[in-house]
């Protein structure tokens, strides 16, 4: 099934993003290799998709307990997402990540790879929020118990747009910190030595950002991730938004606006439902594009099945597949419509 869905979201992910830029490849440890991601997190779970479908080798993801519900939990599961409980979750519930902890450290000893989100929660800002102590205290915890090092590798996810398709992302992966360079010889690791490699993993993350903390100027900066900047490359963009330079916000086109509802008509019962989910289920904007990716996993393509059935069955099948082929075509094109809206 992870065989499966992760082939799925790959081609989904690639279709969703105009270009995908990935740097620093060449820093992920080898296959036999225990390590964790540290990745920022910025839009809800297309971060994980993106990052584990992108990765050279299967990741298995430290995710929010709250998702996994009975009717999503199975699909949850085939991700290899593993459940991580917060404080929101209650007092109560802080208890079980000990049983997770001691999963994660299976997995290490496995030579199994971990993707976690450092900061706890995620925004839709583009640069990183202050790391919590849980990527430390994972860290070490599992090198006590191994005989290989254990690495972390910072992962930069820089996303020129949170909410709109055919937008450029650039995915950048920094060089792999060694845990047991931050751990005493000898005795077990302290507070100070927890958080002396939580700021490493922070500073790390950092160098991989476009933006890498709010200089107090945040609102203007975050607009040099403009269309027109997405020929730049990552070194290239991100000099331009350390200069200080003042950018525009791009206008709406107001013809792309037109031909995107137009482009809307065949396949509208679909559009309406995500709308409504839209509307009335998503409170924050760093789920927009994590809907619009499930949307483009799951429901256009049943949409597209009953499509076809219904009209093959009552007009034939060949009327069917010409159908299916312009409400495919409608979809993809308003995709980079989108982007000048």
């Amino acid at each position: 099934m992870y065989i499966f869905w992760r082939g799925v979201a790959k081609i989904n992910a690639l279709l969703y993003f105009s270009k995908v830029e990935i740097n620093g490849e060449e820093n992920v440890p080898a296959d036999d290799a225990p390590f964790i991601y540290a990745v920022n997190h910025q839009a809800a779970f297309l971060d994980a998709v993106l990052v584990g479908t992108l990765s050279p080798f299967p990741v298995y993801y430290l995710t929010r307990s709250d998702v996994f519900k009975p009717a999503t939990r199975w699909i949850l599961d085939s991700f290899n997402m593993i459940p991580i409980y917060r404080i929101r979750d209650g007092f109560s519930a802080l208890s079980k990540n000990e049983a997770i902890f001691e999963t994660i450290k299976d997995l290490l000893l496995e030579d199994k790879r971990i993707l976690i989100f450092p900061e706890g929660n995620h925004h839709h800002t583009h640069f990183l929020r202050p790391v919590s102590k849980g990527v430390s205290r994972i860290a070490f915890n599992s090198q006590l118990v191994h005989d290989k090092d254990i690495m972390v590798v910072p992962v930069g996810l820089n996303y020129f747009s949170h909410t709109r398709s055919a937008r450029k992302l650039i995915l950048n992966y920094g060089k792999p910190i060694r845990v047991r360079d931050y751990m005493p010889e000898g005795e077990k690791p302290g507070p100070r030595d927890l958080n002396k490699f939580r700021v490493a993993v922070s500073d790390a993350i950092k160098e991989n950002l476009v933006i890498p903390e709010d200089d107090g100027n945040y609102e203007n900066t975050k607009l040099v991730f403009n269309r027109k900047n997405e020929k730049l490359n990552f070194q290239e963009i991100r000099k331009l938004a350390g200069s200080g330079q003042q950018f525009d916000e791009q206008a709406p086109n107001a013809f792309a606006n037109i031909l995107s509802k137009i482009l809307l008509i065949p396949s509208l019962p679909a559009f309406l439902l995500f709308y409504w989910v839209q509307n009335n289920k998503i409170s924050q904007i760093a789920f927009i594009s994590s809907i619009k990716l499930a949307f483009g996993m799951f429901i256009f393509p049943l949409w597209l099945l009953l499509s076809f059935l219904i009209v093959g069955l009552i007009w034939g099948w060949s009327i069917g597949g010409i159908v299916v082929a312009i409400q495919l075509f409608s979809f993809l094109l308003r995709r980079y419509v989108a982007r000048y809206r």
